[in-house]
């Protein structure tokens, strides 16, 4: 792809998102730290003091170098926490998948998987309902986007998975 289409297209998904996201606040769900603990099987001291140190009250605040260094965490926000940190995650994908080496690259994609035969399979269900049409249609584009990256190290093909297996029939 031609850079200058390319970074075109980049700016243009990233105002896409931003804008179906606009309104997004996180209402009582879990928080990138709260996440990150859970991962970590952290203590209900350390989540306390996590959420008084790291208070978001829009995803656009998030700061990229906390994306960068919390790549796994997707996986364990509830419905609301998941829907509000997503499209930060998605955002940062977009702008530095191609110079970044942090694993939130692939973790935004894979997020987006619905798996057929997983136990999480109606914890994932009850988080991806939880979006509106016009954040699927975001998802989706995203997910277009990053399918059709040609790069070996970013999961191109587990984007088009995602789309084929759950997103394109979403807004279908």
């Amino acid at each position: 792809m031609n850079v200058a289409i390319e970074n075109e297209s980049r700016s243009t998904l990233v105002e896409f998102i931003e804008h179906a996201f606009s309104d997004v606040r996180n209402e009582g769900g879990m928080r990138i730290y709260d996440a990150q603990l859970a991962d970590d099987y952290g203590e209900e001291s350390e989540r306390s003091l996590a959420c008084k140190n790291f208070h978001y009250e829009r995803w656009q605040e998030i700061p990229n170098y906390i994306i960068e260094n919390h790549s796994s965490i997707l996986s364990f926000f509830d419905p609301s926490g998941f829907r509000f940190h997503l499209p930060a995650y998605m955002r940062y994908t977009v702008m530095f998948y191609d110079r970044s080496d942090s694993a939130s690259v692939d973790h935004a994609i894979f997020s987006l998987y619905l798996y057929e035969e997983s136990p999480l399979r109606e914890r994932t269900l009850e988080r991806f309902k939880s979006f509106s049409k016009a954040q699927s249609a975001a998802i989706v584009a995203f997910l277009e986007f990053m399918a059709g990256v040609d790069r070996n190290d970013i999961c191109a093909k587990e984007a088009q998975q995602a789309l084929d297996h759950y997103w394109a029939k979403r807004i279908g």
